[in-house]
Order: structure tokens, then sequence, then C-alpha cells
């Protein structure tokens, strides 16, 4: 007698499963605006802010820090309300320095 090797048939589907999109590391705006994103676990972020944020933009340091055990669909939401933080700065530094100015 011979032996078979059966495998069960998969149950899942063929389509391959799509990769959730990577939050990137740098944002670059026209002028002096390199924004480094950084994802942080709680440990880190509390050595750098004194607590524990869902993110954080700091525009002196141009670093925009989220935490990193966030669910990855709150991450990017966190990113995306951080984001608007950057580009009211970076707007605000395009009037000051006349740039945007007619």
């Amino acid at each position: 007698m011979s032996s078979t090797n059966t495998r069960k048939a998969s149950t899942r589907s063929s389509t391959p499963r799509k990769k959730p999109p990577y939050i990137p590391k740098y944002i670059k705006l026209p002028g002096p605006f390199v924004v480094k994103v950084n994802q942080l676990i709680p440990t880190q972020m509390t050595k750098k802010h004194g607590d524990v944020y869902d993110g954080i933009w700091d525009v002196e340091k141009m670093t925009l820090d989220i935490n990193v055990r966030l669910p990855h669909k709150r991450r990017w939401y966190v990113f995306g309300h951080e984001m608007v933080h950057v580009v009211n700065d970076w707007i605000h530094w395009m009037i000051n320095n006349e740039i945007a100015q007619g």
C-alpha cells in the first residue's frame, strides 16, 4: 500500500490581503518644514513629553510623535489630526515670511 498526502482545501479567499498603509517617517512641506514622524512606545512618550499622548506635534523640534500602541486605524486618525496642526503652523510661517502674500 502506498500512502498519499492530502491537504485540506484552503478556506481563505484567493485575493491577497492588503497590507495596511504605513505612516510616513518624514513629511516635507515647502520651506523649512521637514517633519520627522516617530511612533513611540508609552515609556518613550513619557520620557520625551512627561506623559503619554495619542499624538503630539512639537513645532520647535519639527517632530510629530504617535503612540505606537494604538490600533492601526487610530494611529492614522491621530496622524491626520496632528498633520492639521503641522499645516496650520506651516501656513503661519508662510504668512509671517510674506510668502503667501500676493
